[in-house]
């Protein structure tokens, strides 16, 4: 029986996340003979011993240093030929001096390059192969990884059964790992001291024990890699004093990735570096949740790895996060707890005892000046749709209802609507670090950041006024009612001098209740009150008696109201009535600098969008400078810069520059509001 041998490197597991097969990304060892055309290792088999056994020993003679520890997959031709892959690791120092014939060539270049018919055959069969084992996640990334003291049983094909046996039964591996993919025809069951069943290909499998094969190292340390990646390295072998040099010198940096798409401090956790790890931690200020592209954190590398220290020093850390997720959503507990071995065993203890700890508690402002604490079921990765459900279960109103409003981050310079899948706490760290400073000019240290749950500025008006005419939910009222009433007292909402007059009639008679006359009275011999009804932009208008012209509306209101429901969410529904007719009610706004003619320099101005078009004000006094309905407007913004042109529609008008860090923001709402109409 002719058998090949086709002996496989991979350039990186990070290609192993890829589910589509890259002939680019693997080398093949192939020999040269003088001139003729480059062929797979191969020989004649007539030996009555273990075929595995065999291509093993073949491949250590053609090389002279092959460690006998690889797996060995067989892939059947035909009746008379056999082709073995063999994965390569940079351990086994395979002999590629092209003294010995045999040397690496990338695997996408030899179909082109080869005419033997037989090696053609095979090359095909490696690539199916490989094609079939890229979808089956997981399986490419054991494949390639070194055994130590186990044992990979390989059962596929039932003329082999004996040879499997004999191989398993001789083994004196400490654990021996069953690839239950291929062990369908088999009836073997080995007797090994413990038994550890990979679950990647636990499929239809009712019986047997189900523990979790424990990851091992994320890559092997070539010498390419530890040239290039000397922090790394440092990191990988506990060095601390490396660590510390290098850093010292300002060319590398704690946070740079490597090839495979990790930090040192990753390296650390996986090989168990406690003193390195803690350096690197707590000296150098490495974030605690940092992931790979596999979203795994620290403490999914030192579970799978049974590090208890390293966890233990992590779960001591303010910032992180037990509950995180990797990309196949399993917890850092995950993969550890099912785990035999006693290093995972203590590792499972340590992280139940940390997540059964309540969840820590985040505060959410409500405009009526109330709070709520919601626990962070997810730790740091809790998102803003998590806090949605619950602050709807905690208020207890109808999803509808909850619907209207969402998660804001405010500070005094800057106001935020966060998507459903921002996680809150993420932008709370970020906040003062980067986000104020990209997009405003006020010094950080005096933006403190608070979550707020206010109206989602994307919900139009009529959805807001037909959910509350059909709910008429005290609680949604209440909410909606304290945000239009901030926004008119404090001059966001432009209006006349009628307005606010009846707006101050109906919020009086919402303090005071019908009206008094010694009550009334009694109640504006405070001139402070008189603020509490009327927009300071209005109330410096000096030519108006408003005591008395709210005083008159008050007592119309009352009159009106006689014999009527006179509930408080009666007159709120009056008072939003109204105000849902001012034209920048239920804006978000920006802030920016606009040319005026009556001005040298730009005016800082207050720039607010909402479903029917985008509305500047002066900044200071919150006079209306401009409204532009989206029908009557063009608008263009640049990427990467920070103006945003409004031009009318009417002949021969010029644009409206509008400068402002936000200018991005602002017009994306723009866009997503217009569409909205």
């Amino acid at each position: 029986m002719k058998v090949y041998i086709a002996v496989l490197k991979v350039y990186s597991t990070i290609v192993f996340e890829n589910k589509e097969f890259q002939p680019q990304f693997y080398d093949i060892l192939m020999r040269v003979r003088r001139r003729i055309a480059k062929e797979l290792l191969a020989f004649e088999n007539n030996a009555r011993e273990d075929l595995t056994d065999a291509v093993l020993k073949h491949v250590y003679q053609e090389n002279h240093n092959h460690e006998r520890k690889s797996r060995a997959v067989r892939v059947k031709l035909n009746e008379s030929k056999i082709l073995f892959i063999i994965p390569y690791n940079a351990n086994e120092k395979l002999n590629e001096d092209t003294t010995r014939d045999t040397i690496f060539y990338r695997l996408s270049d030899m179909r082109s390059e080869i005419e033997n018919e037989d090696t053609v055959a095979c090359l095909r069969a490696i690539s199916n192969w490989l094609g079939e084992k890229h979808k089956i996640e997981g399986y490419l990334q054991l494949f390639f990884t070194k055994l130590g003291k186990s044992k990979v049983i390989d059962s596929y094909y039932p003329n082999t059964d004996t040879e499997v046996y004999k191989l398993a039964e001789k083994d004196k591996s400490d654990i021996v790992v069953e690839n239950l993919l291929f062990s369908q025809r088999s009836n073997f069951v080995p007797k090994p001291n413990m038994v550890v069943i990979n679950e990647h290909w636990l499929k239809d499998r009712s019986n047997g024990p189900k523990s979790l094969l424990l990851s091992s190292a994320p890559r092997s340390l070539d010498s390419d890699w530890l040239i290039q990646y000397p922090l790394h390295k440092y990191a990988a072998e506990g060095d601390v004093g490396g660590l510390k040099a290098l850093i010292a010198t300002n060319e590398y940096s704690i946070m740079q990735y490597d090839s495979e798409g990790l930090l040192p401090i990753h390296y650390a956790s996986c090989y168990g570096q406690m003193a390195a790890f803690s350096y690197l931690l707590n000296d150098c200020k490495c974030p605690p949740n940092v992931t790979t592209k596999n979203e795994s954190t620290l403490l999914h590398y030192a579970a799978s790895n049974g590090h208890s220290m390293i966890i233990e020093l992590l779960l001591n850390h303010p910032e992180v996060d037990a509950y995180k997720m990797d990309k196949r959503e399993k917890t850092a507990l995950d993969l550890c707890s099912n785990s035999p071995l006693p290093t995972a065993q203590k590792c499972a203890e340590l992280l139940r005892k940390a997540m059964k700890k309540p969840a820590p508690k985040i505060q959410i402002n409500l405009t009526d000046g109330t709070f709520r604490m919601l626990p962070m079921t997810s730790g740091s990765n809790t998102t803003v749709e998590d806090l949605n459900k619950q602050m709807i279960r905690e208020l207890n109103i109808s999803e509808e209802c909850g619907s209207l409003f969402t998660v804001w981050i405010c500070s005094p310079s800057l106001q935020l609507q966060l998507k459903k899948d921002h996680k809150p706490i993420q932008h709370l760290n970020d906040w003062k670090r980067r986000i104020v400073s990209i997009l405003t000019d006020s010094k950080p240290v005096n933006e403190e950041p608070q979550l707020w749950w206010r109206k989602d500025v994307v919900k139009s008006i009529e959805y807001e006024r037909k959910t509350l005419e059909e709910h008429m939910d005290k609680t949604v009222t209440e909410l909606i009612f304290s945000e239009a009433y901030y926004n008119y007292i404090n001059s966001f909402y432009p209006c006349s001098e009628q307005d606010s007059v009846i707006l101050g009639g109906l919020y009086l008679y919402l303090a005071k209740g019908p009206y008094e006359s010694k009550a009334s009275k009694q109640f504006f011999q405070n001139e402070r009150n008189l603020q509490t009804l009327v927009p300071s932009i209005n109330l410096v208008k000096k030519n108006v008696n408003w005591v008395a012209r709210i005083q008159e509306q008050y007592k119309v209101y009352t009159k009106s109201m006689h014999g009527k429901d006179r509930s408080p969410i009666i007159v709120q529904m009056h008072f939003l009535t109204f105000c849902w007719n001012l034209i920048v009610y239920g804006s978000a706004f920006f802030t920016g600098f606009l040319n005026i003619r009556s001005s040298k320099f730009p005016v800082k101005v207050t720039i607010g969008v909402n479903d029917v078009g985008t509305h500047i004000l002066q900044f200071q006094n919150k006079t209306l400078l401009h409204s532009f309905l989206y029908k009557d407007i063009t608008w263009k913004h640049k990427k990467e810069t920070p103006y945003i042109e409004i031009t009318k529609k009417e002949k021969l008008s010029s644009p409206f520059t509008v400068l402002s860090k936000q200018a991005a923001l602002i017009h994306h709402l723009m866009n997503k509001m217009s569409e909205s109409k």
